[in-house]
């Protein structure tokens, strides 16, 4: 291969400025697509920046390369492979696209950025895509245009007003309207999420978790809950064909004087999911929300939630002589069952029952959650005395057959355990990553957890992010420490203004709600205005060191009394002025003389004539 200049990475950064333009992009896409996706990317721009004398060879390995990328990802109806497919083709564009509208660069970008919208982002990340897709049409106008701004012009005090009051008028419409979703974009790509399954079934349950992980709850507290926390959502206690799934006949609930802990779910995006997370035995809701309370200890509302930032309080029991559902179903004729009652029969007590299968599954077997091949006649027997591998689920219907077979009542219970603490924000983000399984049995009178999961110390590599592999609150990272506070903003402005209006239409809204409201509203055009003014004051935008110095002197000259703007040359530059002297003008002459040879004449880019520049502007500034 043959490069066409020696390698200078400072003039290639010159020379392809998109490339640094679009980085914001690429760093939002890289949480999103594959990595190889993202490596891909930056290889292409490698490939266009060896820009081979062959063009056929360039064109062969860049398709190569594209092809290779769509073939990995296979699903031609996922928006992220379209996604793929232009991004990969940004460079090759950006290489040949030399026509002076370069429509075909602007049309691929422009999709590109608009697809971010498919994938709901929250509302901190649409104010920063919103800045981002301001800034890249001025550098595109300005550098492909070649149109120069005159941010001298710009009155920022008009601007300031239109934002106040376009600010103002998005408050009152939105107070007056207060049910409209600013997130709605993106629904149908993410789908419902309907939260933790409802059932077990042994021979299926590589889908327990979700392929894509997403956030499912944000949960505030006063403070962090001194054990690891057991999200109670579902309670399984009935038992059918290798299934296990709820009893549809349960008493309700009737809540103790003394609570145990009291919290709010500000961000749920499993508000289709009627069932809520609850932290104890048993809960009730304290919002103004109707709601069913069970005996099992599930918390259920009656209708559908608008949206999910929809606010709710919850209170929680912790007392322990509660009812549950006794229901002893199991698989009878499975040989684990024999084999649970013959080792009961070895101890004391149910205890130490307890206590010897649990090490039993620590040590014999190994945490696994996909393709374990189970024998679908026979899926208990296959799991405990073939396979020895399995998820959360496994070890609880093994544990619940376990104890039913020796007449200890049991049920299954499916949530979530533990969440990543924000400590900014004094709240749980419980991800379905978080999504888990164990055991509520009834054990001297009363009804504890029972966890089998947490004895296995083996692990598989597709089960390295499940809940229980990190339950050490270790010192969190820089740039964790930084995600979590971003993630605090985000929180807090989308509580703030999507939680607006689900509570109480009669809500009187104070003077400082008000004031929240409007700045959140008009916080991306006060970043925007500046971004504006760094862009205009910094000369990490400017194009050259030659154009560098050119705006210097031009501000310079400004200042001194001359009426120049950026479209004016420096040829047609109106020498005539009352208040300078003649000596003052030819010098002048002759600076701007030397800038536009070094800018088109024959000593075009010389470097001594450049120095010898500097130094004629420096002298000029010491004389006069």
């Amino acid at each position: 291969m043959i490069m066409k200049k020696p390698l200078n990475i400072l003039h290639w950064f010159n020379q392809n400025q998109l490339f640094v333009v679009l980085l914001p992009l690429i760093a939002f896409y890289a949480f999103i697509l594959p990595s190889w996706a993202i490596v891909s990317y930056f290889l292409c721009w490698i490939i266009t920046y060896l820009n081979l004398k062959n063009k056929i060879l360039l064109n062969v390995i860049y398709i190569a390369l594209i092809s290779a990328n769509l073939i990995l990802y296979r699903n031609i109806f996922d928006a992220d492979f379209w996604i793929i497919l232009l991004l990969l083709c940004i460079p090759i564009a950006h290489l040949y696209d030399h026509e002076k509208d370069r429509s075909l660069l602007l049309t691929i970008i422009s999709f590109i950025t608009a697809a971010i919208f498919i994938f709901k982002p929250n509302f901190f990340i649409a104010i920063l895509a919103f800045i981002w897709i301001n800034i890249f049409l001025i550098y595109f106008i300005k550098y492909k245009y070649h149109f120069n701004f005159d941010f001298q012009t710009i009155n920022f005090r008009i601007i300031g007003m239109m934002l106040f009051f376009i600010s103002l008028l998005t408050a009152i419409i939105f107070l007056l309207l207060p049910r409209f979703q600013m997130t709605m974009l993106g629904e149908a790509s993410r789908g419902k999420n309907q939260g933790v399954q409802d059932f077990i079934d042994l021979y299926q349950q590589d889908k327990f978790y979700a392929a894509d992980p997403y956030d499912v709850y944000k949960i505030k507290m006063d403070q962090m809950a001194s054990d690891m926390p057991y999200w109670k959502v579902h309670v399984l206690t009935n038992y059918k064909d290798f299934k296990w799934f709820k009893s549809r006949n349960v008493t309700f609930f009737k809540a103790p004087k003394q609570s145990y802990r009291s919290y709010s779910i500000i961000e749920n995006n499993a508000y289709q999911n009627q069932y809520l997370p609850v932290l104890g035995n048993a809960a009730i809701t304290i919002s103004k929300h109707k709601y069913w309370a069970g005996a099992n200890g599930e918390l259920s509302l009656q209708k559908i939630l608008n949206s999910e930032y929809e606010h709710i309080k919850i209170k929680t029991f912790n007392s322990k002589p509660f009812k549950r559902t006794v229901n002893l179903n199991h698989d009878l004729n499975s040989k684990f069952t024999n084999w649970a009652r013959e080792q009961y029969r070895k101890f004391n007590n149910d205890q130490e029952f307890i206590k010897f299968l649990e090490n039993y599954f620590g040590q014999n077997f190994s945490y696994k959650i996909k393709n374990l091949n189970l024998n679908k006649e026979k899926p208990l027997d296959s799991f405990f005395f073939d396979i020895k591998k399995g998820s959360c689920t496994h070890f609880a219907v093994a544990m619940a057959n376990a104890l039913r077979a020796n007449n200890i009542p049991a049920n299954i219970v499916t949530g979530y355990l533990g969440g990543q603490w924000n400590i900014y924000g004094n709240y749980y983000t419980i991800s379905s990553e978080n999504a888990h399984a164990w055991v509520e049995a009834k054990i001297n009178g009363e009804w504890i957890y029972i966890d089998p999961t947490l004895k296995i110390e083996n692990i598989e590599s597709d089960a390295e992010s499940v809940a229980f592999r990190n339950l050490t609150n270790s010192k969190a990272s820089f740039f964790k420490e930084v995600a979590a506070y971003l993630d605090n903003i985000n929180t807090l402005i989308s509580f703030k203004i999507l939680n607006y209006g689900y509570q109480n239409r009669s809500i009187n809204i104070t003077n400082k709600a008000l004031i929240e409201i409007i700045l959140f509203i008009a916080t991306p055009g006060v970043i925007f205005l500046l971004l504006i003014f760094i862009f205009n004051k910094s000369w990490l935008f400017s194009s050259s060191r030659l154009q560098r110095e050119e705006n210097n002197w031009r501000k310079y000259l400004n200042q001194k009394g001359f009426s120049l703007s950026n479209l004016n040359s420096l040829e047609i530059f109106p020498y005539e002025n009352k208040h300078f002297s003649k000596n003052q003008i030819k010098f002048i002459q002759k600076i701007n003389n030397v800038f536009l040879q070094l800018r088109y004449g024959k000593n075009k880019g010389n470097k001594n004539l450049f120095i010898g520049l500097k130094q004629k502007i420096n002298e000029y500034k010491r004389k006069f």
